[in-house]
């Protein structure tokens, strides 16, 4: 029998403009990557797309659970995190210079 996959969580997520000095047409999407009961889960890829334009990273949470993308153009994009012996999650996330999202 089975055991059914548990869900990820990913929290914090924080769309923050481009340092000073730089152009806001891009921005950086981060966040924390938890279990169910809270616990930080380490070493997981997450995944940021944009279908139309192309646009594809990848990052490796930390020893905190803890991605970062940095100067990520300004448009809507899917995150997804996916990690062994959990249940993939995708979110749409809007990169939107200034506006903290």
């Amino acid at each position: 029998m089975m055991r059914p996959r548990k869900k990820l969580a990913v929290l914090g997520f924080l769309i923050c403009r481009a340092a000073w000095g730089q152009s806001e047409t891009s921005g950086t999407v981060m966040g924390t990557v938890l279990d169910p009961s809270g616990a930080v889960v380490r070493n997981v890829t997450v995944d940021l797309r944009n279908a139309v334009t192309g646009f594809s990273q990848s990052a490796v949470t930390d020893s905190a659970g803890v991605f970062r993308f940095n100067n990520v153009p300004r448009s809507t994009y899917q995150l997804e995190v996916a990690a062994q012996g959990f249940k993939p999650i995708g979110q749409a996330v809007e990169v939107a210079g200034s506006v903290p999202v």
